[in-house]
């Protein structure tokens, strides 16, 4: 595949090829990323692309953040415009694990290093900053104990 670049024959490839890996993201991962996925893994890719959705059981090692961070990459190049909030049980988890395997992920694909930016929170379309990308949300609870809002304004209320 040749390499896509900003100008109008780069968009014009990076159309053809949309179509080409909208619902085919197993060919993506191995043609884009040079991800060779293990059985389960082409399951999962083909769950994603024929029900919009996938799942798998926990296990440690088992390839799960992989396949999880080359497909929001596949969802991110062959969806225009898409806005993917991703997020973890923690911030650690988030950050260390799953934001790192996607810029892992980036680096292995001049393709996608051309056309999108890795950020500490956020994946973007270079020309398309604003409007095509992806973030980083963590979804941590306040902790117990921890001084809100609300519990500032009855202290000084008096509540």
């Amino acid at each position: 595949m040749s390499s896509i670049t900003h100008g109008t024959s780069g968009l014009s490839e990076l159309i053809r090829t949309q179509s080409t890996y909208a619902f085919n993201s197993e060919k993506f991962l191995y043609d884009v990323l040079k991800f060779k996925c293990v059985s389960w893994q082409s399951q999962a890719c083909h769950d994603y692309d024929t029900k919009g959705k996938c799942a798998w059981s926990t296990g440690s090692g088992a390839g799960k953040t992989a396949i999880l961070a080359r497909l929001t990459l596949h969802f991110l190049y062959t969806r225009p415009y898409a806005i993917i909030p991703c997020t973890a049980p923690t911030k650690k988890q988030l950050y260390n694990v799953l934001w790192a395997e996607i810029g892992r992920a980036m680096a292995e694909s001049p393709i996608i290093q051309s056309l999108f930016e890795w950020q500490r929170e956020r994946i973007f379309f270079k020309t398309q900053k604003d409007k095509w990308f992806a973030v980083a949300i963590t979804s941590t609870p306040p902790k117990p104990g921890a001084m809100t809002t609300e519990s500032l304004t009855d202290i000084v209320t008096g509540k």
